[in-house]
């Protein structure tokens, strides 16, 4: 399951930072933690090192948390394992660990109307593999309200790809639309190339995850 590092006790609070990295400690990781202590020094973070093939080192003031490669493994269950551990939050704000903040963005969240999923990026629907419109990462910004509701991320998507156009449609079914937040978080667009390579590398877990997503749903004829 997942090997302890450190544990931090979460109450009743506004927001938490979770982080499911997989590698590029030194290029991605630490550029991202060092913007967090920058800009919002004060938010707890959880990092979830989802089996890099090396083991992230500490990092001094958050709690970390690392799962080994099994055969559920997938981004889905990384998000939940940060989710549960977390605790009790307003505001659960899921980044990738190839992320960073430019700003500091706390204080918006008070503001904010819970009955909504927010999201860095909404994208539209297609006839083919996304019959419906759907958030990205960039972040994710789930409210205790959401979560309560649906729960987590379904882990029978592997690997990754889907579990995000699924949240989003069942976040929608249960009253709780979509809606595109501008969080000052800057997504490292130099790993376009290695993202296009990635997709290709795993094409088949991804055409598996589709047709999971259009049956779970029941959407054309999967």
């Amino acid at each position: 399951m997942y090997s302890k590092k450190k544990i931090g006790m979460a109450g009743i609070n506004n927001a938490v930072i979770l982080i499911p990295g997989f590698n590029n400690w030194e290029r991605d990781t630490v550029p991202l933690l060092e913007s967090i202590r920058l800009y919002e020094p004060e938010l707890p973070v959880i990092l979830v090192d989802n089996a890099s093939g090396v083991p992230y080192p500490e990092w001094e003031g958050i709690t970390q948390f690392r799962l080994e490669r099994d055969g559920d493994y997938s981004l889905a269950k990384a998000n939940n394992v940060a989710m549960r551990l977390a605790g009790d939050y307003d505001w659960y704000l899921l980044l990738n660990n190839d992320m960073k903040l430019t700003r500091s963005f706390s204080h918006e969240l008070e503001g904010l109307d819970p009955h909504f999923y927010y999201c860095g990026e909404v994208r539209k629907a297609n006839k083919t593999n996304r019959p419906h419109d759907y958030g990205i990462g960039r972040p994710f910004i789930i409210s205790r309200e959401l979560y309560q509701a649906i729960g987590g991320f379904d882990e029978k998507f592997l690997v990754y790809s889907c579990e995000d156009v699924d949240y989003s449609y069942r976040a929608m079914k249960a009253g709780f639309p979509l809606k595109q937040l501008d969080t000052g978080i800057w997504h490292a667009d130099y790993r376009d190339q290695e993202r296009k390579e990635q997709y290709l590398r795993l094409a088949e877990q991804i055409k598996a995850n589709e047709k999971y997503l259009l049956k779970k749903h029941g959407f054309g004829n999967a």
